[in-house]
């Protein structure tokens, strides 16, 4: 982010959940954003960061751990900031 810059929102979109479940957590600087139990299919969400990032560096974590560790291609987790001036 550049001088005068701060995020308001997460975009969070998860794509290609295992067929059963998939636990994921979300962390914004050590701070748990979401925890969540997520069936499969697509998940998309606008999450608010309300003052977890002011004037500081944004450390964002993704984790997700699938209910049955079958060996296909999963694909997981796009996030972006939306960011306001």
């Amino acid at each position: 982010m550049r001088d005068g810059e701060r995020a308001r929102f997460l975009n969070v979109e998860i794509e290609a959940l295992d067929e059963h479940g998939t636990d994921i957590t979300i962390e914004v600087n050590g701070f748990a954003l979401t925890a969540r139990q997520l069936e499969s299919g697509t998940w998309r969400n606008t999450l608010p960061l309300e003052d977890m990032v002011a004037g500081e560096p944004v450390r964002v974590e993704l984790r997700g751990t699938p209910h049955t560790l079958v060996d296909t291609e999963w694909t997981f987790g796009k996030v972006e900031m939306k960011l306001e001036r």
